[in-house]
C-alpha cells in the first residue's frame, strides 16, 4: 500500500526541513507527499523546492502553492490532487516529525493484519522548541461504540480522541472528508444523515512528536474561536438527537472519572435534549465569558437562539453562495465578525436568531446556499426550510 501524505504549511521555514527529514528517513518507502504551502510570506517556498531537487525527490514530493484558506481547505487541495488509491493518508504538519523511522513499517504491518479497519490513532510525543521530547500523551481507548457520541457531547464536544491518524484513502475522501475537512467535527464522528462512528482502533506506537511552542493554533483568539466552532458544531449535532440528564452532574463526574483513569457511563437517551439552552451557555462560558459575548455576535446569537426558540417564521430570500461559509471556513468568518465585515446576510439572521423562530421561507434558487448557512450557524437540524 503507498501511503499518502498530507502536509500543509504556513510560515514554519524553521521547522519544515527536520519534518522532511523524518519522513525521508523512513524505512517503509511506499510514500508519496504533497505539500501545500497554504500562502506562506516567509522563506518555506524556496526551501522545500531546493530540498526536494538536492535529495533528488522530485517524483516522491508533489508541492502546491494556494493563497491562504486555512488548514482545513489546504488538506482538501492536497486530498483533491491525489489520484484514487488503495492507499493510506497520513497528515504530518510541517512543525512536527517522526516519532522514529519505523512508524510507516509498523503502519502497514497493522492494516495487512486487520483489513476492516477504518483508520489507526496512537497516543504522542510532546516535545519543546528545541526538538527535546518533554512528554507523551496518552489518547484514551477507542470503542466501536455509539455511547461514544453522548460521551463526547458530555465533554463539551471536544474530540475524545485525537485528529491525527492513519486513514484508508476511502474512508478519508469519502468520510473524513466531510466529517472533518469540510465541517471541523472529529473525524471519527459521521453525521451527514444518522449519527455513527468509524471502525477505529489504537495501537501501541507513536506516530508523530508535537511540537508545543508560543505561536501553537489555539494560543490567539481567532485560534481559540475555530477550536469553539468545530467543540459547538459537534455539541449541537449530538443534542439533537441524544439527552444527556443532569448535564453539569455528569459532566463534573466524567472529569473526576478522567483524572483517576476510569471509564465514565454517561447516561442518555436517543432524542432531542431539552435543556440545550443552558448546556450550551455552559459551554460557551468555558471559552467566553459572559462580558465578552457582545463582541461575538454569532454566539450571542446562538444562544438567544436557544433561549427564546419558539414556532416563529421568518423569510430569507436571495441567498448567494458568496455568503456561505462551511466549517473549513471558520477561520475567516471569525475575522470578519470581529471586523464587522460579514455580508450583511448574517446580520439578518442574527436579528432573527436573537428572537427565536423554528421554520424559514426561502426561494428555490436559495434553498442549497441557505442549507449551508444553517449548518454553519449550527441550527440546521433545529428549523424547517419550505420553499415558494
Amino acid at each position: 500500500m503507498i501511503i499518502n501524505v498530507l502536509m500543509p504549511t504556513y510560515n514554519d521555514e524553521k521547522t519544515i526541513i527536520d519534518a522532511l527529514d523524518s519522513l525521508k528517513n523512513q524505512t517503509y518507502d511506499k510514500w508519496h507527499l504533497t505539500i501545500v504551502n497554504d500562502g506562506s510570506v516567509d522563506g518555506t517556498e524556496s526551501l522545500v523546492k531546493k530540498y526536494i531537487k538536492d535529495n533528488k525527490l522530485d517524483k516522491k514530493i508533489t508541492y502546491i502553492y494556494q493563497d491562504n484558506a486555512d488548514q482545513l481547505n489546504a488538506l482538501k487541495t492536497g486530498l483533491n490532487s491525489i489520484e484514487d488509491n488503495d492507499g493510506l493518508i497520513f497528515v504530518l504538519h510541517s512543525d512536527d516529525v517522526m516519532a522514529d523511522n519505523n512508524v510507516f513499517k509498523k503502519a502497514i504491518e497493522y492494516f495487512n493484519k486487520n483489513k476492516n479497519i477504518d483508520a489507526i490513532i496512537s497516543g504522542y510525543n510532546i516535545m519543546n522548541e528545541k526538538s527535546e521530547i518533554v512528554g507523551f500523551q496518552k489518547v484514551k481507548k477507542y470503542t466501536n461504540s455509539f455511547s461514544n457520541i453522548p460521551l463526547m457531547g458530555l465533554w463539551l464536544g471536544r474530540n475524545l480522541f485525537v485528529d491525527v491518524a492513519f486513514w484508508k484513502y476511502k474512508i478519508y475522501k469519502e468520510k473524513v472528508y466531510y466529517n472533518y475537512l469540510t465541517w471541523n467535527t472529529p473525524f471519527w464522528f459521521c453525521h451527514e444523515n444518522e449519527l455513527s462512528s468509524l471502525n477505529v482502533s489504537n495501537v501501541d506506537f507513536p506516530f508523530f512528536n508535537y511540537r508545543v511552542f508560543e505561536e501553537n493554533y489555539i494560543n490567539n483568539e481567532i485560534g481559540l474561536l475555530n477550536v469553539l466552532n468545530g467543540e459547538l458544531r459537534t455539541l449541537l449535532l449530538i443534542l439533537n438527537k441524544v439527552n444527556i440528564p443532569f448535564y453539569k452532574v455528569q459532566y463534573l463526574l466524567f472529569r473526576i472519572f478522567n483524572k483517576l483513569h476510569l471509564n465514565y457511563r454517561v447516561f442518555y437517551s436517543k432524542k432531542r435534549s431539552k435543556n440545550i439552552y443552558n448546556i450550551i451557555k455552559f459551554v460557551i462560558n468555558k471559552r467566553i465569558n459572559d462580558n465578552e459575548l457582545i463582541k461575538y455576535k454569532y454566539y450571542e446569537s446562538i444562544l438567544n437562539f436557544f433561549k427564546n426558540y419558539n414556532e416563529r417564521e421568518i423569510e430569507i430570500f436571495n441567498v448567494k453562495k458568496e455568503d456561505v461559509f462551511v466549517g473549513s471556513d471558520a477561520r475567516f468568518f471569525n475575522k470578519k465578525m470581529l471586523d464587522g465585515s460579514l455580508p450583511k446576510l448574517y446580520d439578518e439572521l442574527f436579528n432573527y436568531m436573537n428572537n427565536g423562530f423554528n421554520s424559514i421561507i426561502t426561494d428555490k434558487k436559495s434553498y442549497d446556499n441557505l442549507v449551508e448557512i444553517l449548518k454553519f450557524l449550527d441550527i440546521y437540524e433545529y428549523v424547517k426550510i419550505k420553499t415558494k
